[in-house]
C-alpha cells in the first residue's frame, strides 16, 4: 500500500478536526488553515469583519513562544548530578566542568539564534492555537512545520 493510499484511506477519520480547524481559522486567522485541493495563491480569504481573534491568536502565541524561547537567555542548564560525580571531587574540576557546560549552552543558544528555529515554533503554536494540530521536522535543513 502506497503512502497516497492510505492517505486516503483514513481521510474520514480525520475530516471532522479539520472541518472544525478550518471553521476556527476562518474566525480568526483565515491564511493558516486552508482545505485540500483549494488553490490557495487566487483564493479570496474571508474577512471576519473584526479582529479580537486574530489578536488574540498572535499574541498567546507570542507569549507561549517567549515562555518556550526566551530571546537572550538561555532555557536550560547543563549539569551533573552530584551523585553521578562522587564525593571525591576536587572543586577546581568542578568548576572547570561548569565552565564547559556554560560555553556548551552558549553555543546551543547561538546556534537557535542563528537559525530559523524561532519562526518555525511560533507558526507551530499559532497551528496548536487555531486547529489544535500541528508537526515540527527537523532535518538536515533545521526546523520545517508541516500543516
Amino acid at each position: 500500500m502506497s503512502c497516497q493510499q492510505r492517505y486516503n484511506e483514513l481521510q474520514s477519520e480525520r475530516q471532522q478536526f479539520l472541518d472544525v480547524a478550518h471553521t476556527c481559522s476562518q474566525l480568526t486567522l483565515p491564511y493558516l488553515i486552508s482545505r485540500d485541493g483549494e488553490n490557495t495563491t487566487h483564493r479570496p480569504l474571508t474577512t471576519p469583519w473584526q479582529s479580537v481573534g486574530a489578536k488574540a491568536c498572535v499574541t498567546l502565541a507570542s507569549k507561549l513562544m517567549l515562555a518556550l524561547l526566551p530571546p537572550q537567555t538561555s532555557f536550560f542548564k547543563l549539569q551533573v548530578r552530584d551523585d553521578k560525580l562522587g564525593e571525591d571531587l576536587d572543586p577546581q574540576i568542578r568548576s572547570e566542568l561548569d565552565l564547559s557546560f556554560s560555553k556548551m549552552e552558549r553555543m546551543v543558544m547561538d546556534s537557535i539564534n542563528a537559525s530559523n528555529d524561532r519562526v518555525v515554533v511560533h507558526q507551530a503554536i499559532k497551528h496548536l492555537i487555531v486547529g489544535g494540530n500541528s508537526l515540527i521536522f527537523m532535518g538536515k535543513d533545521g526546523l520545517r512545520t508541516t500543516h
